[in-house]
């Protein structure tokens, strides 16, 4: 009799709804302090569904990711703001979580379902959190955390999208002109300077723009002389 009132394993898009209800309760009680218990339990419950979310995606030490799993997750988690919930309360997350979260996010870019990439055509919609993701890179606590989600959208987004490359470039060119950039920043853009001198050298845009190049060639110079 015992067996008859186990509990169903949750499905892929079971724990990404739950993950979207944790996350709308923080932004629902963003005044809440840390020693609330239900706010504890919600984090640590919104621990648990994102270490399930990449065990899905990556697989784990039993088992290689299941295609039609992966798939479930990925439409469920564009289907709402679920991205722009877990960016924007990154920081409230402790450690671990928002390494797990990360690279959920980074797998996500380049899940497709019927030969699409979902996160191309929902950053899209939702360019703004691009803006988001840069502007974090102020907050030495996230920095590494958000600039590794910002590489990764641009990465596979750049085939699928070239309005979110050039979108990431107006923000990118805001960043750089910042006189004040965090030390820890300053060390990623020099240790990344090659590269980044070598896309910018041949990125281009479909139609001539003075003001495009123009700023490109600001943004160079700003990356040179790091």
């Amino acid at each position: 009799m015992k067996g008859l009132f186990k509990s169903k394993p949750r499905t892929p898009v079971d724990i990404v709804r739950q993950t979207r209800e944790c996350l709308v309760y923080l932004d629902l009680h963003s005044d809440s302090r840390s020693g609330d218990a239900k706010r504890e339990e919600k984090m640590t419950e919104l621990s648990k569904n994102i270490r399930d979310m990449k065990s899905i995606l990556y697989g784990n030490g039993e088992s290689e990711p299941v295609t039609e799993a992966c798939v479930q997750l990925t439409q469920e988690f564009f289907r709402e703001n679920t991205l722009r919930l877990l960016i924007i309360h990154l920081p409230k997350l402790n450690l671990e979580t928002r390494k797990d979260a990360t690279q959920v996010v980074a797998n996500l870019q380049r899940q497709q379902v019927s030969s699409k990439i979902v996160a191309s055509e929902y950053l899209e919609s939702n360019k703004d959190l691009l803006d988001i993701l840069i502007l974090g890179y102020e907050n030495m606590d996230i920095a590494l955390h958000y600039g590794a989600m910002l590489r990764e959208c641009i990465r596979h987004q750049s085939i699928a999208s070239k309005n979110i490359q050039i979108e990431a470039f107006h923000v990118f060119k805001l960043f750089a002109a910042n006189k004040n950039k965090p030390p820890e920043v300053v060390n990623i853009l020099v240790t990344n300077r090659s590269k980044l001198l070598r896309f910018f050298a041949g990125f281009k845009i479909d139609k001539e723009d003075e003001q495009f190049e123009a700023d490109k060639e600001q943004v160079i110079k700003e990356i040179s002389a790091l």
